[in-house]
């Protein structure tokens, strides 16, 4: 998913039942005060590139890449056991 655009809230995914991304790039969306993924329900990122920031619990199966730096929060994409 790239290239959305929004003023508000979000550019990307908006997440407010369960969820799950897999094998996935989230990118290049325009967001002025939003982020790339806001979630309110149950979202699983697994294998997946998320290049924007995120809003929300997101729980990892692990294999993701997060750009720029840890910009899903600090341990927002660890593995949960």
């Amino acid at each position: 998913m790239s290239g959305n655009g929004a003023r508000f809230l979000v550019g990307g995914i908006f997440n407010d039942g369960a969820m799950t991304l897999m094998n996935s790039t989230v990118s290049g969306h325009d967001e002025e005060l939003a982020s790339d993924i806001l979630n309110t329900g149950s979202l699983t990122v697994t294998n997946s590139l998320v290049d924007g920031g995120c809003d929300g619990n997101i729980v990892s199966n692990g294999y993701n890449i997060e750009s720029p730096g840890d910009s899903c929060d600090v341990g927002a994409f660890e593995v949960q056991s």
